[in-house]
């Protein structure tokens, strides 16, 4: 971060709205509409901070965020980083059919008892004090009710603009992810002719699980 400090470039973590420290008040609702929400809320930190283009790094539902702001802005993106996720762009048939086999094999194959769900088992063994930390903030950071999961669920860009983006782009997915598998992800990364990289035993959060290769 120092050797990128030197160059005039900086990192911005944004708590999304409904997430972190941001609103999440009832009244915000009227005028949510999912991912088309959320790339407007990042076009305003960009623009408040000066920022002329930035690469965009996205886990899990910030995903939406990501797409949507690239379909709006894409001058202003100088990189897409999906981290398991495919929120935001439109899915075909083949993609739903993937999403409904996931499901069907984890209802048949359910998670490993004693195992939480969305962590690989190996880090869990390893890490048994970080994994209990960081699922609890997953439950805190958590501020969708259902109107909101719908908004951001159904509010998809075209794949017809996103085989457009034309921005240098990255995918990633886990060996050990139960919301999105590798298959789903690879499709992800064709749409946007992205690199897609896949991280054995790390579960939804490489970030956390696998932090310097992620």
């Amino acid at each position: 971060m120092a050797m990128l400090a030197r160059q005039g470039i900086f990192s911005m973590a944004v708590d999304l709205r409904f997430y972190g420290l941001s609103d999440s008040s009832d009244e915000l609702d009227a005028t949510f509409k999912g991912g088309e929400t959320w790339a407007l809320d990042l076009l305003s930190v960009l623009n408040s901070e000066k920022v002329t283009k930035a690469v965009v790094v996205c886990q899990s539902m910030s995903g939406c965020a990501g797409v949507h702001l690239t379909a709006r802005e894409r001058q202003r993106v100088a990189g897409l980083f999906l981290s398991n996720t495919n929120r935001g762009i439109e899915r075909s048939p083949e993609d739903v059919a993937l999403a409904n086999e996931l499901k069907a094999r984890l209802a048949a194959n359910p998670w490993p008892e004693g195992y939480w769900k969305g962590v690989s088992p190996k880090f869990a063994d390893q890490n048994p004090g970080e994994t209990k930390a960081m699922l609890s903030l997953r439950e805190l950071n958590t501020g969708l009710n259902e109107f909101r999961r719908r908004a951001y669920e159904t509010n998809e860009v075209p794949l017809s603009q996103v085989t457009q983006f034309g921005v240098p782009s990255l995918v990633c997915s886990s060996e050990f992810d139960p919301f999105f598998s590798e298959d789903m992800l690879k499709r992800a990364a064709h749409y946007l002719n992205a690199q897609h990289v896949h991280f054995e035993d790390a579960g939804h959060s490489p970030f956390a699980e696998r932090p310097t290769e992620w």
